[in-house]
């Protein structure tokens, strides 16, 4: 990898294409995220023009004096790593675990599967650029992802052990349905003891045993379905438009 980007790496320039970034209010409208901004403008160049071994663009701040030489393009990408982990940028969701505070991994985050928007898709596009960047620039950008995503992200399949280490209660439950026979639940009484049956996302909302109130009755048989190694993980399929 070391060589293939030595090889495709522009020299002889000191920073990439211009764009513009407003931080400062005026006429009482909020400018919007700094992520938002640059996205907006980066995904539209040529990616050629980013392979730069330092400043991939050159940031001009309106209203602002301050010259790009070196600290606005890393101040701003700083400033984008926290717009994504505080939620001003709504593309990450904080895992499972460390909503219910459990098991490993509470303060790593997921890719939203519910920010499936032709303009969020764009910005995950960019994430994906800004993540070429920190490769190219050597500065790794300051963002907790789970290492679920970054095993995606490199095409290596999930293992149950994956799925666990950023959503325990899921996996423990899921468990618990492929051997409830074990606590004397049959065929015969199995709606009687599982009144309702949902199938959560990684946001909590359900995928359709449950729509718009109405309980969907579900066999024994057919629980045996719900165990991940049979529809595919749930946490990991739900990001695949995103990766």
């Amino acid at each position: 990898m070391v060589r293939s980007i030595g090889k495709t790496m522009v020299q002889g320039k000191n920073y990439g294409p211009q764009i513009t970034v407003k931080r400062i209010s005026t006429r009482g409208r909020k400018c919007k995220p700094i992520f938002v901004q640059i996205a907006r403008q980066v995904v539209k160049l040529n990616a050629s023009d980013l392979r730069l071994p330092s400043r991939a663009w050159k940031v001009k701040l309106v209203g602002e004096g301050a010259d790009d030489a070196g600290g606005v393009f890393d101040d701003t990408i700083t400033e984008m790593c926290q717009e994504l982990e505080t939620g001003v940028v709504d593309l990450l969701i904080p895992s499972p675990n460390a909503t219910a505070e459990v098991g490993y991994n509470r303060d790593r985050f997921l890719l939203s599967p519910s920010a499936c928007l032709d303009e969020q898709l764009l910005q995950f596009k960019f994430l994906g650029i800004l993540m070429g960047v920190a490769i190219r620039t050597k500065k790794p950008l300051d963002l907790h992802l789970a290492p679920l995503v970054w095993k995606q992200l490199c095409c290596i399949p999930l293992v149950l052990e994956d799925l666990e280490e950023v959503d325990l209660l899921y996996v423990q439950t899921l468990n618990s349905i492929l051997h409830i026979e074990d606590s004397g639940i049959t065929e015969d009484n199995f709606n009687e003891v599982i009144v309702v049956f949902l199938q959560l996302k990684v946001r909590s909302y359900d995928i359709g045993m449950m729509r718009r109130g109405k309980e969907s009755q579900r066999s024994l048989e057919e629980s045996d379905g719900s165990h991940p190694f049979s529809f595919g993980f749930n946490t990991g399929t739900d990001m695949d438009g995103e990766i």
